[in-house]
């Protein structure tokens, strides 16, 4: 190969000023790639406070999904968390023959009851009567006490409260001498207008009993069941039927133990917390952290009374005599978590009430 050649391949020098050019050029890109921060340095803060979120939210999720576990797969009667409570010298809990072989998936469907204010409820009438410490209706009025129901599988919790009520009154204002106990089973099986044993509204009952009254367990005893829905008219045309004149609201403890005392039990629809499934004994004050049914319960306040310097309410409950004080309980005062004193409702009888034409 010729020199020449050789001196045509080789490349040309460059000038002074290119050569600075690109040394500039080359610093300045240095720089940029020192104070240019990475990506994990550019969205540190983001990626701790995601991260964080992210912990939060699954924490959440999990204290949830076992919560919600627990009340879906677990039985209602715990043999271990029942001693467990009862060792901390608060009220009584112990099993039950209602809730026996019950998960809390069970029991939700049965909290299905309330209260309805359509139109204008008259308030109770209020008196001067003297409200002594401690009053039991049952004990009071030992002619006029009609077995503890049991419901069943049934939410019938407002019909069974509302109607024996109503029997407890008329035996009341008739001085024991009305014997007949009604049926709540009219209601359930044959008014469409609450879900039967889907549960209803005790002011519904009780606007059945004004209008169309209530017939006896003789014609008619109480199942728990739907079955005699389709032979609703021949019940009514074939059986005494029981008015009551209206129903009254009350809403305040004096008001309510008033009522009782001069007239008779009221209804009330509680909010219900699974601890209370465990009844046994003593005054019943919600534990903490204690989980609730989404809907309520229905049942008779008959009384109230006070021990160790705590005020209670006498209940009477529909899950049967094994359950609770052989079918009732005492509940304390002032738990606005229950919704007891909320509102009550009464039904009005006297002593004219007659049998439905």
């Amino acid at each position: 190969m010729s020199q020449v050649s050789q001196r045509q391949r080789s490349p040309s020098p460059q000038s002074p000023e290119k050569v600075a050019q690109r040394e500039k050029a080359a610093q300045a890109m240095k720089r940029r790639n020192q104070t240019q921060p990475s990506f994990f340095e550019k969205y540190a803060y983001h990626l701790v406070i995601g991260a964080f979120g992210f912990v939060c939210v699954y924490a959440l999720f999990s204290i949830l999904t076992r919560s919600s576990k627990k009340l879906t797969t677990a039985p209602v009667i715990d043999e271990e968390e029942i001693a467990s409570h009862n060792q901390l010298g608060s009220y009584l809990q112990g099993s039950n023959d209602f809730f026996k072989d019950w998960k809390f998936s069970d029991a939700k469907f049965i909290f299905n009851n309330h209260l309805t204010f359509k139109g204008k409820i008259p308030q109770c009438p209020e008196s001067g009567v003297i409200i002594p410490e401690s009053y039991n209706f049952r004990d009071a009025q030992p002619e006029c006490a009609q077995p503890i129901y049991n419901q069943g599988n049934c939410s019938s919790s407002y019909s069974i409260a509302a109607v024996s009520a109503t029997s407890d009154r008329l035996c009341k204002v008739r001085n024991g001498e009305f014997q007949d106990q009604l049926s709540p089973q009219s209601p359930i099986s044959c008014d469409n207008k609450n879900y039967r044993c889907g549960g209803g509204s005790v002011t519904r009952v009780l606007e059945v009993g004004k209008k169309q009254g209530f017939v006896t367990t003789s014609c008619l005893p109480y199942s728990g069941t739907e079955d005699a829905k389709d032979n609703c008219d021949a019940l009514f045309t074939n059986c005494e039927k029981y008015k009551i004149q209206d129903y009254c609201v009350i809403s305040s403890e004096e008001n309510i133990k008033r009522e009782i005392l001069n007239n008779g039990p009221v209804i009330a629809v509680i909010q219900v917390f699974k601890d209370f499934l465990v009844y046994k004994g003593g005054i019943y004050e919600v534990v903490e952290g204690s989980s609730k049914f989404q809907y309520g319960h229905a049942v008779k306040v008959i009384g109230w009374g006070k021990q160790d310097g705590v005020n209670y309410w006498v209940i009477e409950n529909s899950w049967g005599d094994s359950w609770g004080l052989k079918g009732l309980a005492y509940v304390a005062l002032g738990q606005n978590q229950l919704q007891l004193e909320a509102y009550s409702v009464a039904p009005i009888v006297s002593v004219q009430s007659d049998k439905a034409e």
